[in-house]
């Protein structure tokens, strides 16, 4: 069974799949996205953590601390 399916082959009735950061990986964002589900990646609060979702290219990172997240986001778009 894959992460998206409900467990009989069905995508799940979805438009955001929420994950703590921890089990996104690649596999997750890219099966969400071609299945047209967006990916909210949460507590994300390490630099090192940010980024990696960043690479991923989730659609939300969630975090205690958001100046953290604007800040990466901005380096990162330059």
């Amino acid at each position: 069974m894959d992460r998206t399916t409900n467990g009989y082959g069905y995508v799940r009735d979805l438009t955001f799949e929420e994950l703590k950061h921890k089990f996104v990986d690649e596999e997750v964002v890219v099966e969400c996205h071609e299945n047209d589900i967006g990916v909210n990646a949460w507590v994300v609060n390490e630099i090192e953590d940010i980024e990696r979702m960043k690479e991923l290219g989730v659609d939300i990172i969630s975090s205690d601390y958001p100046d953290r997240v604007l800040e990466e986001l901005i380096t990162y778009s330059h």
